[in-house]
């Protein structure tokens, strides 16, 4: 769970309470265990701007159970919140977004509609893939800033995890470090010439493969390189690639995805 905080208040603690919602519904506050975890304080030169971004990630759940949580420094807490944790399960629902980037607020109406019917759906996702440019520009805070109220108004939505592929966008103005921390991706398992970029996750029967954006053709035979070895590692019924640059692409004069379609498919293809 990623989430924002005024770097001139609070104290110095990051903390994720959680607790089962059965045990939260009979003890309260109490039932909650705390987990701790990291904060980060960006500076924005473009609109003179500054924020704390804190981290937490909690370990050990019990699958296919119903939780409470709250996020806070350990005085100030957020409003409570739910999320479910996933089961082993065969039978997955997850939606696919990609170049949501925006410069202002006006421009996340359709976006937001999109989220408003994604969870009061009757097949709620279980997760979701963002394949990148997530945000506009990195070095701008405001566009970091309302895309994030806008999930704000979500909660249940805002709770459900978001697997995020760098675009070339979330390196605009920074070298990834921004959008690695706010947008919470996993543990960097990947390719060490791309560890922001690169990594994979099992969600159920599924193993997805993340491959940032790149333009160096050397860069991207090292991270073709790390996929084979990963893929032959899983055992999982679905494997994933996601990308920001498709390798099938109507625009010739994109040679950053002519790269892809040359590169990408014959490996995935083995």
């Amino acid at each position: 769970i990623t989430w924002f905080s005024n770097p001139a208040k609070g104290n110095t603690e990051t903390i994720m309470q959680v607790a089962t919602d059965s045990d939260f519904k009979s003890k309260g506050d109490e039932s909650f265990k705390n987990y701790s975890g990291e904060r980060k304080v960006f500076t924005y030169v473009s609109d003179s701007k500054a924020v704390r971004v804190n981290s937490v990630t909690a370990k050990n759940l019990k699958p296919g159970t119903n939780y409470t949580y709250r996020v806070g420094d350990g005085t100030t807490w957020s409003e409570a919140r739910h999320f479910k944790t996933l089961t082993d399960s065969d039978h997955l629902n997850f939606n696919v977004f990609g170049d949501t980037q925006v410069n202002t607020a006006d421009q996340l109406g359709d976006f937001d509609k999109i989220i408003q019917h994604l969870e009061t759906a009757k097949d709620k996702p279980d997760f979701a893939i963002h394949v990148g440019d997530f945000n506009d520009d990195q070095s701008i805070f405001n566009e970091a800033d309302v895309t994030s109220q806008m999930f704000d108004k979500h909660p249940a939505y805002d709770s459900l995890d978001m697997i995020h592929v760098l675009g070339n966008h979330e390196y605009m103005g920074d070298d990834g470090s921004k959008a690695t921390m706010m947008l919470g991706t996993p543990a960097h398992n990947g390719a060490a010439v791309n560890r922001k970029g690169t990594f994979s996750v099992d969600y159920g029967n599924m193993h997805i493969a993340s491959l940032g954006w790149t333009d160096d053709v050397d860069e991207m035979k090292q991270e073709l390189d790390w996929l084979r070895e990963d893929m032959n590692a899983s055992k999982k019924t679905w494997k994933v690639v996601a990308t920001h640059q498709p390798p099938y692409n109507k625009n010739p004069a994109d040679s950053r995805s002519t790269m892809f379609n040359k590169m990408l498919p014959p490996v995935c293809d083995e």
